[in-house]
């Protein structure tokens, strides 16, 4: 959230430790912002 302005959560219940939620619905959901979080990811799973 601090560095790149994304917010993942874990998942919930049986999928708590499992999965990822990112905020990436509705209005967010636009190609640009999937590519800013693929982006994003990639950097911090790289380091």
């Amino acid at each position: 959230m601090t560095e790149y302005n994304i917010e993942i959560a874990g998942g919930l219940g049986e999928l708590g430790g499992k999965v990822w939620r990112i905020g990436l619905m509705g209005y967010n959901s636009r190609p640009e912002n999937v590519l800013l979080l693929l982006d994003a990811l990639e950097k911090v799973l790289k380091s």
